[in-house]
């Protein structure tokens, strides 16, 4: 009886194994770059970029001893003036100098004079003074006229120097920009208002194109 009640028994059924969900898995993204990420290739790149600017002011400063095309002031064209007349004016040569001579010396008094270094050259002021001294030409004319044969009743130096610019305005269509270096040079007999304005009309325009 025992053996037949164990027969009727159920068959046990097998229970599934509970497994456990399966959890998807990330997919794989590649990493994204923070802005400190982003940012640290330019902040390695400057330094050899500083490395290129400095080399460039290297090589600036190398060429700094040659001079650049710096705008003449006002205070210089009155140096290059006083460096010319104080050459010119040699009792012995005079302007009857070899070229490079003649400016050599010109050139030397100017740089004595602005105390600032070679920084302009025997071209520069030679170049420069022939461009100085046709304006001051141009204002002569101006003005020796005025000084000598259109001087009106009761007018001082001041008076024709006055109208003297504005004549150089009317007929050139500008100011006069170079009067330091005129008054410096007005005196000189290259320069000053004679009755014989024909003649010195002209030897000022051939000082110091030799």
């Amino acid at each position: 009886m025992m053996m037949r009640g164990a027969w009727n028994f159920p068959p046990v059924q097998p229970q599934p194994i509970p497994t456990p969900p399966v959890q998807p898995q990330p997919i794989p993204t590649p990493p994204i770059q923070s802005e400190d990420d982003v940012e640290i290739v330019p902040e390695t790149q400057p330094p050899k970029g500083k490395g290129k600017q400095n080399k460039g002011k290297q090589v600036a400063g190398d060429q700094a001893s040659k001079p650049k095309a710096i705008k003449w002031t006002p205070i210089e064209e009155e140096a290059l003036a006083k460096a010319f007349i104080g050459t010119s004016d040699n009792p012995v040569k005079g302007n009857n100098q070899p070229g490079d001579g003649f400016w050599s010396k010109v050139l030397t008094k100017f740089l004595a004079m602005m105390d600032q270094g070679p920084y302009r050259d025997i071209d520069s002021v030679s170049s420069k003074w022939r461009k100085l001294n046709s304006a001051i030409n141009r204002f002569c004319e101006e003005y020796n006229k005025l000084y000598t044969s259109d001087r009106r009743s009761g007018w001082n130096d001041e008076d024709v120097f006055k109208m003297a610019l504005e004549k150089y305005k009317q007929n050139h269509g500008s100011n006069f920009p170079h009067v330091r270096a005129w008054m410096v040079v007005k005196d000189d007999p290259k320069w000053a208002p004679i009755p014989n304005e024909g003649g010195d009309g002209e030897t000022p325009k051939n000082i110091g194109n030799g």
